[in-house]
């Protein structure tokens, strides 16, 4: 699944944005390697002002953390909906395989 590079907010903003899904913590004792994880990571790196970007640090007459939560929210809200899609579509394959077997 590949991210939109930018998303338009309810405000009519436009923000880019950096986004790490983060990592679950492992361990594996046969190869000896793991990792000890980290929680995913979200930050609005521009905001469209007008006609021209401008880094979110200079947009302080903005409030950006309410920007960065309305824009992670719609992130989410739009990767699950995509993941929803697929797995109506994996659904849907293994009903017709389930058919063809009868």
């Amino acid at each position: 699944m590949t991210l939109p590079n930018e998303l338009e907010l309810s405000s009519g903003l436009v923000v880019r944005y950096e986004y790490d899904p983060g990592e679950e913590q492992y361990f594996d004792a046969r190869a000896g390697v793991g990792s000890p994880g980290y929680p995913p990571e979200f930050y609005v790196t521009e905001i469209k002002v007008g006609d021209e970007w401008k880094p979110a640090e200079d947009c302080a007459h903005l409030d950006v953390a309410a920007i960065e939560a309305e824009a992670a929210q719609k992130l989410i809200d739009w990767q699950s909906a995509e993941n929803a899609q697929a797995d109506e579509a994996k659904y849907q394959a293994w009903q017709e395989m389930k058919e063809l077997d009868l």
